[in-house]
């Protein structure tokens, strides 16, 4: 049997809707104080009563990119000149 490497990513696409003065300063504390972790969802160091907001339990993922990264040798211990 033969191992591959496929390397792939999950996006999650959502919203947080956050009080601010500007796009900047709204931007700014979304980067500064939120964010994901698998195992422990979505987290924020705002209050809950500063922050809100809305993301899918599923992400989607994406294909990146899929090598071949061993081949099987045969019984005398090679693998008939295919790449490993």
């Amino acid at each position: 049997m033969n191992h591959y490497k496929i390397t792939a990513r999950f996006a999650f696409d959502g919203s947080f809707i956050v009080s601010a003065d500007s796009f900047a300063d709204a931007r700014k504390i979304v980067s500064d104080s939120c964010g994901l972790t698998i195992g422990s969802g979505i987290h924020t160091t705002l209050p809950d009563e500063e922050i809100d907001w809305e993301f899918p339990v599923h992400p989607e993922m994406s294909i990146l990119h899929a090598c071949l990264i061993a081949h099987p040798k045969d019984d005398k211990g090679e693998n008939n000149g295919k790449l490993s």
